[in-house]
């Protein structure tokens, strides 16, 4: 099981390849980095640390690399996220930039979008690298500005990690020995979400950049565009062969057998659609060519090669040759060097063009002795080979060669340079050159194109700092024209809203004064009427108050009359009560007496 990893991602020429040799070597010189590629990293590798570290360093192609698209890295370092257990993301900024360069932006977007959970962003370090370049003011603007402005999308509560670089990577080993030891998750945003952030840093339209990054992502599945490299030697019918695919209606050109070629730089047209594919085409100059140089010849391919666009090679060869030339014993040697993978043969097509001039025994021949030779080392290796086909300028005589590129197997053109030593030494013996000139010319060209690199790369971030700027100023344009027109909408809605006010009074004044004397002519009546009411209702209720006094005086004289005749029936029922009790007495007395006599008698 490998270890887990640490990914460096950042723009072309910020020292990410640097880093990972410090970090490998501290002996090792920043001069010594990237030899293979001419300074620049073209894939993606891991190196391992210290073994006390227990930790794999992921080297990744800078973003502005003229020799891998943008979406393909973006592509690749998603499945490294998917496929590999990463515990951190270190991304590279110059100490000395006025600004987030549009590398950083990219990754910073990369990681805005696809890093949700809080938690996640305590794995991303930034690491302002090339501090020798910078002075305090730029260090303290790195720390006080750049560093906020990346982190913008971070939550308070993550913890950041932020750093200056110093030659020594103590600092950085430092913060990648702190990183938390779950893996960092990452989950790719939609191409949409992706495009809409992106595109317009990159001066691209949103749609072509979001297929882009579907294309990319697809990775085994096949892609939308299909991309075709023809080489061949000067004459072979290089652009015949092109110009047919463009336009089956076309003729060979008169000077297809000019020694100074007709093609003299490396440029891609549009081809007819294959199936439900767009074809792009890449004409080449012919190998051989008296006015280019080999090495230059060398390098315009190993340029298109490796930006990994490519699907396919065609190369030419007439017919009518009985063994092949120059121009393809220098394909065999880029194929062997430089081209990789179990299906490398199986992406190349030797066309044998002007098949119309050959003779029956050239034909077979080219089928059966051009082609074995051509794809000698595939069949010694026991691996894949591609098709050799006929092709002619005759009715249907480039079917054969369609029918072969639409079973080409998916995926494209895994190509990487060689180192220079083998690259010279093997070139030199094809071309009868000196390898020590051919190495030298090899190198001054690695430097012009790293030079014509940063100036891509600078001019990319130039077009994409107006393209912020036009927008900006489109914007600004759009809100003062909006702003514009609400006012003066407001301010006609209030000129309409007084001339009618105006108008309502002017109408409405008279019949307003009518109006108010009736009302007021009414509430005199209503109150005179009021008035007399309550005369009225004032006199019946003094009448009424009267009539109640006087009922209630003979109600009194009544009841005083009803209680003296109680009280004097009270006191003769007293008297009756007194005489009664005085007459039981005495009867009681006289019984008593009575019986007392009887005896006696």
């Amino acid at each position: 099981m490998s270890p887990p990893c640490i990914v460096l991602l950042g723009e072309t020429g910020h020292g990410k390849s640097s880093i990972v040799n410090n970090l490998r070597d501290p002996g090792i010189s920043a001069a010594e980095v990237g030899k293979r590629g001419g300074g620049v990293t073209r894939q993606v590798a891991a190196y391992a640390m210290p073994s006390e570290w227990n930790l794999q360093v992921v080297d990744t192609p800078g973003f502005g690399c003229v020799h891998m698209s943008l979406t393909r890295i973006i592509a690749d370092v998603e499945r490294l996220c998917a496929e590999k257990d990463v515990r951190g993301i270190a991304v590279t900024c110059p100490v000395d930039s006025p600004r987030l360069m549009l590398g950083t932006q990219v990754v910073q977007v990369l990681i805005s979008l696809g890093v949700r959970e809080c938690e996640a962003w305590n794995h991303i370090i930034l690491v302002g690298t090339k501090q020798d370049k910078a002075d305090d003011a730029d260090r303290s603007f790195f720390q006080s500005e750049l560093v906020p402005h990346f982190f913008c999308s971070a939550p308070d509560s993550a913890k950041l990690h932020a750093l200056v670089q110093s030659d020594d990577c103590s600092q950085l080993a430092t913060a990648l020995q702190r990183l938390p030891d779950s893996a960092l998750l990452y989950r790719p945003p939609g191409a949409r979400e992706l495009a809409s952030r992106l595109a317009p840093l990159l001066g691209e339209e949103v749609d072509s950049f979001a297929k882009a990054v579907c294309a990319a992502r697809q990775g085994g599945e096949r892609n939308a565009n299909l991309s075709i490299l023809v080489l061949g030697e000067c004459g072979d019918g290089k652009s015949t062969l092109i110009n047919a695919m463009r336009d089956p209606a076309c003729q060979e050109q008169q000077a297809g057998k000019n020694l100074r070629g007709v093609t003299k730089e490396v440029r891609c047209v549009p081809g007819l659609p294959l199936g439900d594919m767009d074809v792009k085409i890449y004409d080449t100059p012919g190998i051989g060519d008296m006015d280019i140089s080999p090495s230059d010849l060398c390098m315009m391919l190993e340029a298109v090669l490796s930006g990994g666009d490519i699907d396919a090679m065609i190369v030419t060869c007439p017919a009518t040759n009985k063994s092949i030339r120059l121009g393809g014993r220098v394909v065999q040697q880029l194929v062997d060097m430089g081209f990789h993978g179990e299906d490398r043969w199986a992406r190349i097509i030797l066309a044998g063009t002007k098949a119309d001039k050959a003779d029956d025994e050239e034909r077979r021949n080219f089928q059966t002795s051009v082609k074995a030779d051509f794809f000698s080392k595939a069949l010694a290796a026991r691996e894949d080979v591609g098709n050799a086909v006929l092709c002619s300028n005759q009715a249907g005589g480039y079917e054969d060669l369609k029918q072969s590129l639409l079973s080409l197997p998916v995926g494209k053109i895994s190509y990487r340079p060689p180192p220079d030593v083998q690259w010279s030494q093997r070139m030199a013996g094809l071309l009868g050159v000196d390898p020590a000139m051919l190495e030298k010319e090899r190198q001054e060209l690695q430097n012009c194109l790293g030079d014509l690199e940063e100036q891509r790369r600078q001019l990319q971030e130039t077009r994409a700092a107006l393209a912020i700027q036009e927008r900006d100023f489109i914007n600004l344009r759009t809100h003062v024209a909006a702003e514009e027109a609400r006012l003066r909408r407001e301010l006609e809605e209030q000129q309409q809203a007084l001339e009618r006010s105006r108008a309502d009074q002017e109408l409405r004044g008279e019949a307003d004064r009518q109006q108010a004397e009736r009302r007021r002519l009414g509430l005199t009546e209503a109150l005179s009427r009021l008035r007399q009411e309550k005369d009225v209702i004032l006199s019946q209720e003094a009448k009424a108050l009267e009539h109640y006094k006087k009922k209630l005086s003979q109600e009194k004289e009544e009841f005083l009359k009803h209680a003296e005749i109680q009280r004097q029936r009270q006191v003769q029922e007293a008297t009756y009560a007194s005489r009664l009790t005085r007459i039981e007495r005495f009867l009681a007395s006289t019984v008593a007496s009575v019986r007392s006599w009887l005896p006696t008698f």
